[in-house]
């Protein structure tokens, strides 16, 4: 049980550090190479945390924005 909460966490952790890559390679100007690492990232937490998690409604809110160029 705790082997497996432990994994969890690994796995929320790597979801959220592809998130910051992604955001980083967004504020870039880098739309192309972010998508990959955002895609990766909300597909990770969304298995680990559930569809209805906070985090995945704010993934998904700054998505567009992260790699969308502004005009």
């Amino acid at each position: 049980m705790y082997e497996q909460a432990v994994e969890q966490k690994d796995r929320v952790a790597q979801g959220r550090a592809l998130w910051q890559l992604g955001s980083v390679l967004g504020d870039q100007g880098q739309f192309k190479n972010a998508e990959v690492p955002l895609r990766d990232a909300l597909a990770i937490l969304e298995s680990e945390l559930g569809s209805d998690h906070l985090d995945i409604a704010k993934a998904c809110n700054g998505m567009p924005l992260s790699y969308t160029p502004l005009f």
